[in-house]
């Protein structure tokens, strides 16, 4: 690095001769760098702070980000993989700074597995202050935010790449995990605490499977445990669409599903919430006949459009609902 080069001429001119002395100096006059950058093993901390605020790193091999108290990252945070050395190259990043990892302008964490059965570990502990960005080709995808605040959060896979977040003891201002590949299933799983902002087109939360008629997700479990800003599913799947809510959600939810199974097989799309009103229009696809059963719920007759004569006919039920009722399950299953 230019700035590092520049500095240690510096040193090495007016030190020359003395080995001791240029030793101190490589030790505390140097401008400092996380350790191991480029290798399978980085460490930003006091000892290693990230140069000029910002750490950028790039290996071929399973590669481990240890980011703990003292790293100084302002300029964020780039991990990728190496050109395709091999197909499942793993990246772990756990970030423990209780100063928190942040920058001005583009992501602050951004992550990118190039090969396509690749595993990304992300874990953090502390404030991220603008967004964390990932990127799949295809492998596992775990984000963990345990605590802190995370600007936005965004997980993009391809391929068959599973999506596991959990972001519960944090806020999170946004939330997105997409999957608009053209092959492959994905299973997404997502928990939250609570997400405060509705940045994504009015919704804190927004999933997206499928895209122009691509199916592109097979089971998908949305569970919020904070209050929420919030929710749209954009989602065409072939396995289970679960939506639970624990706790409050303004701006509505609007569930755009569509569920295509083979036929035989079990659907299930089902919507669990505490008071939260559902934005118009709330649609549930089915690609043959189903049945619709709904318990006792908060429900607007109006929110709800189906696609299949057999739950059409059930719908006009939904006025006689109990308004006082805590809890709503929409369940479609085979016929």
């Amino acid at each position: 690095m230019g700035g590092y080069g520049g500095r240690q001429g510096m040193w090495r001119g007016a030190l020359l001769g003395s080995v001791s002395l240029a030793a101190m100096a490589c030790a505390s006059g140097a401008e400092a760098a996380c350790q191991g950058e480029n290798t399978g093993n980085v460490l930003c901390d006091a000892a290693h702070p990230a140069t000029g605020g910002t750490l950028t790193t790039q290996s071929d091999v399973d590669t481990t980000v240890n980011i703990n108290a003292g790293a100084g990252i302002t300029g964020g945070l780039r991990v990728y993989t190496d050109t395709f050395v091999r197909p499942n190259q793993s990246i772990t990043v756990n970030h423990n700074d209780p100063a928190g990892i942040s920058n001005t302008g583009m992501e602050a964490i951004l992550i990118n597995n190039g090969t396509p059965e690749g595993a990304i570990t992300y874990t953090g502990s502390a404030d991220v202050i603008s967004s964390i960005g990932i990127r799949s080709s295809g492998g596992p995808v775990s984000v963990r935010q345990t605590a802190g605040t995370a600007t936005y959060i965004a997980v993009e896979t391809a391929a068959s790449g599973t999506v596991d977040i959990n972001t519960v003891g944090s806020s999170v201002g946004s939330l997105f995990a997409r999957n608009i590949s053209s092959a492959g299933l994905s299973d997404v799983t997502i928990r939250t605490g609570d997400v405060t902002d509705a940045n994504l087109n009015g919704f804190g939360i927004y999933v997206q499977l499928g895209n122009g008629g691509r199916v592109t997700g097979r089971n998908v479990s949305v569970t919020t445990d904070g209050n929420v800003a919030g929710i749209r599913m954009s989602v065409m799947a072939t396995g289970s669409i679960d939506l639970t809510t624990n706790a409050g959600v303004t701006n509505g939810i609007n569930l755009e599903a569509g569920n295509l199974a083979s036929s035989g097989a079990v659907r299930l799309i089902s919507i669990r919430t505490l008071p939260a009103m559902f934005r118009c229009p709330t649609q549930v696809q089915a690609a043959s006949p189903s049945r619709l059963t709904i318990l006792p719920a908060i429900w607007q007759r109006r929110a709800v459009q189906a696609s299949s004569p057999s739950m059409r006919a059930i719908l006009p039920a939904l006025s006689e609902l109990p308004v006082a009722a805590q809890t709503a399950v929409l369940s479609l299953t085979a016929a």
